[in-house]
This record gives structure tokens, C-alpha cells and sequence, in this order.
């Protein structure tokens, strides 16, 4: 596919657009092997970074980020290359917090940040209770640090690519979903 034809499928939406990113997706899975190699994640990793990746890719086409500049394929590279980041920096960042002695951790509690998290977390409920009882079940697993393996087993799903599948698809669903609450609410 040439890369007018993707932007204007992906802003077309509905089946063209879900078309496209599937196609969208096999034609780019190679970038995983370059990842692996670039960042040394395991393979769990990458494919979940690979999968936020492409959701990123489509919204920020759908908002008209892309200005087109560069290829579509070497735009998505960056994302995914970000995402990767992003997931060395939380096992850096969990390692060092890990380090710290406990005489020289802060414990007050931060009653800003505990009433902002409650009314978030409010929030996201309100949001997940309109997913389908599957699309929940399969979201709060993956919340929950499970393997999409364990997902698969735990929803009986045939294996982890239908998993992972199954969890890009509900979480297009939840984006749709929470952006009807941002109208409804500005």
C-alpha cells in the first residue's frame, strides 16, 4: 500500500481502516526482529510495544499529527522505537527505585496525588464497565501483569497472538469509548 492510500484508509475508519492496519501490521513485523536487536527486550515486550505501537500510529494519524513528512513505515519506526524506550526506561527506573534505602524513602502520604488517583481510577471504572464482560476480563489480566499465554488460558482463547489480537481490539474499543466521555464532557 503507498502511503496516501494508508492515511486516507486510516481516516476513513471502519473496515477499510481495520483492513489497512492489519496489512499495516504484517508488512512492518520485521521492525520486532530490529528492535530485538537495538533494545534486547524479550519478545513479550516487543509485541506489546509492537501492538500500542500501531494504535498510536492510527490515532496519531486520525488527529492529523503525521504531516507526511517522512514514509509511513519510517514514522511508525519511531513510535515503536519510542515504545521500546519507554519500556527500558520503566525496568531502569523499577531497578534504581528498588535500590533505594528505606531510611531515605519519602512515606507521607501525598493527599493530592491519593484524591487525583481515586477520582482517575473513578474514572477509568466508569469507562471499562461499558466494555463487553471478554474485553474486560482480557484488559484487567494484561493490567494485572499476566502473559498474553496466561490471558489466552484464562479466556479461552486459542494461544497468544489471538490474545494479543483480542486485547488491540478491546483496547481500540476503550479509546473510542473514554473519547465519547472527553465530548461529553467539554
Amino acid at each position: 500500500m503507498k502511503d496516501n492510500e494508508i492515511v486516507s484508509r486510516i481516516m476513513q475508519g471502519g473496515h477499510s481502516m481495520e483492513k489497512c492496519l492489519e496489512t499495516f501490521y504484517r508488512e512492518n513485523i520485521r521492525f520486532v526482529g530490529v528492535m530485538a536487536k537495538k533494545h534486547q527486550l524479550d519478545r513479550e515486550s516487543l509485541m506489546d510495544a509492537y501492538s500500542d505501537s500501531i494504535i498510536d500510529f492510527k490515532e496519531q494519524i486520525r488527529k492529523q499529527k503525521f504531516q507526511q513528512k517522512s514514509k509511513c513505515s519510517t514514522y511508525f519506526y519511531s513510535i515503536f522505537n519510542n515504545k521500546c524506550i519507554d519500556i527500558l526506561r520503566k525496568k531502569t527506573t523499577n531497578i534504581i527505585t528498588h535500590e533505594i534505602p528505606e531510611h531515605l524513602k519519602d512515606t507521607s502520604p501525598d493527599i493530592v496525588n491519593e484524591m487525583t488517583s481515586a477520582d482517575r481510577i473513578h474514572y477509568l471504572e466508569a469507562i471499562i464497565n461499558q466494555l463487553g464482560s471478554r474485553c474486560r476480563e482480557i484488559l484487567m489480566d494484561w493490567n494485572d501483569g499476566y502473559s498474553m499465554e496466561e490471558i489466552a488460558r484464562r479466556n479461552n482463547l486459542l494461544n497468544a497472538n489471538v490474545a494479543r489480537s483480542k486485547r488491540y481490539s478491546c483496547l481500540q474499543q476503550l479509546m473510542e469509548i473514554a473519547g465519547r466521555h472527553k465530548n461529553y464532557a467539554n
